[in-house]
C-alpha cells in the first residue's frame, strides 16, 4: 500500500508534469513561465496527493477508503478540472501577462497558481491511481457506514 512520502512524490512528479506540459503548449516559446508552473505543479500536487488520507485518515489501514477514495471522487476531480480549471489557468495566464510589466513578483504568483491549479487536480487523482493498484482496490461509491 502506498504511504504518504510515495503519494507525495507521485503527486509531486504527476503534478509538476502535466503543470509543464500545459505551460509549453500554451505558449513554448516562454520557458521561463513554464518553469515557474511546473514550480506550482509540484507543490500543489505533492500538497494535494495527500487529500484523500487527509480527508478519510488511516487510521484502519487500508479499510478507511471511503468516498474520497472512491472512483465516484477521481471522476468529480477529473470533471472539474476538465470544466473549471482551462478557464481558471487561463485567466491566471492573462492576469501575468498583464502584470508582468507593473510587478514581476505577482506576475510570477499567477503562473505560479496556474500550474497549482493544474497540478492539485493532478496530485488528487494521482493518489487515487496509486490505491487502484493495490489489493484493496477502490470502491466505486465508497463505504457507507
Amino acid at each position: 500500500m502506498p504511504n504518504r512520502e510515495e503519494h507525495t512524490v507521485l503527486g509531486a512528479f504527476a503534478g509538476g508534469s502535466v503543470s509543464l506540459i500545459s505551460a509549453l503548449m500554451h505558449d513554448p516559446d516562454d520557458l521561463a513561465g513554464a518553469m515557474v508552473e511546473l514550480l506550482g505543479g509540484v507543490v500543489f500536487g505533492s500538497v494535494f496527493a495527500n487529500a484523500p488520507d487527509a480527508i478519510e485518515p488511516s487510521t484502519r489501514g487500508p479499510n478507511h477508503r471511503a468516498l474520497a477514495h472512491s472512483a465516484t471522487a477521481g471522476a468529480v476531480v477529473v470533471a472539474s478540472g476538465a470544466k473549471l480549471a482551462p478557464e481558471l489557468v487561463s485567466s491566471l495566464r492573462m492576469r501575468s501577462a498583464a502584470l508582468r510589466a507593473h510587478s514581476r513578483n505577482w506576475a510570477l504568483w499567477h503562473r505560479f497558481l496556474a500550474g497549482g491549479v493544474v497540478g492539485s487536480h493532478v496530485g488528487f487523482v494521482s493518489h487515487l491511481l496509486a490505491d487502484a493498484r493495490t489489493d484493496k482496490g477502490l470502491p466505486l461509491l465508497g463505504k457507507v457506514q
